[in-house]
């Protein structure tokens, strides 16, 4: 996977029009910390699959359970138990440990969560819920039938009269009520600049170990690590959706001499895409 850096004094975010196709969508390192340089990793883990995903249908942020699928891992080591429940039990078998778990109000996050803090090792990592992860909202879309193509003949006000609802290829346009692709990319930006990056000062003030995970969805999963790339000024690869209950790691590096800095310049790198158990 090669990137390439694009060179600046300045790390603070690119605007978004700078980036018309998508950049991005870590697992988890012990965190060390040298003379010159603090080391966070943050694990992107998306939930198991929904009662919604299962259907042909717009699935964003409904409040969908898993389902049964869901709840047991296909693999046949784990075959009579849930997904989720597996991927706990492999994050404690192989010495993953976090110091926080941020999830998504919607529960089959949530659910996912719980699983995991089920097999964590002690001390449990704080289960901190956040609006702001939740999926993209598809508006009036939202468990509306799925439909790959527009009719010809008909506009797209036309379409919505209808209740269909064609998929949208840009990253501007959106459902009605709902929101466009580069309104979760903004809404990402902002939890990794308030909620991620702080609490990374603060990690590195207070000299303690940084190593979250962030149980959420597909489209605003990918969208945050895009954002991380423009935090960088790194121009990536573009990356899948997560499949249910698989993860991305990212590695976080911050000079301690930058700490005082109003924007901190951190650098990134992925480490693993799209694991699974």
């Amino acid at each position: 996977m090669s990137t390439m850096t694009l060179s600046s004094k300045a790390l603070c975010r690119l605007p978004l029009a700078m980036f018309p196709i998508p950049l991005v969508d870590g697992f988890l390192f012990n965190m060390s910390t040298t003379e010159r340089e603090f080391t966070a990793t943050i694990t992107l883990i998306r939930h198991g699959e929904s009662v919604d995903n299962g259907k042909s249908i717009w699935a964003g942020c409904t409040d969908a359970p898993l389902s049964e699928r869901g709840r047991k891992c296909p693999s046949r080591e784990f075959e009579t138990k849930r997904q989720a429940d597996s991927l706990g039990q492999w994050f404690a078998t192989n010495g993953v440990q976090f110091t926080a778990v941020y999830v998504s109000k919607l529960q089959r996050a949530k659910q996912t969560a719980d699983a995991i803090l089920k097999y964590h090792a002690d001390p449990k990592p704080s289960l901190i819920e956040e609006f702001l992860l939740h999926e993209i909202n598809f508006g009036k879309a939202e468990g509306k039938p799925y439909t790959e193509k527009p009719t010809l003949g008909l506009s797209i006000e036309e379409h919505y009269q209808k209740g269909i609802f064609p998929h949208i290829r840009n990253r501007t346009d959106h459902f009605p009520d709902g929101e466009s692709k580069d309104d979760v990319a903004n809404r990402a930006e902002k939890v990794l600049q308030n909620i991620f990056i702080r609490d990374i000062v603060g990690a590195m003030k207070d000299r303690r170990d940084y190593r979250v995970a962030i149980v959420g969805h597909g489209v605003f999963l990918r969208e945050f690590l895009y954002a991380l790339h423009r935090r960088c000024r790194i121009v990536g690869p573009k990356y899948d959706y997560l499949k249910p209950t698989a993860w991305t790691r990212v590695e976080i590096k911050a000079r301690w001499e930058d700490l005082s800095s109003d924007c901190l310049p951190i650098s990134m790198k992925v480490t693993h895409v799209d694991q699974t158990v």
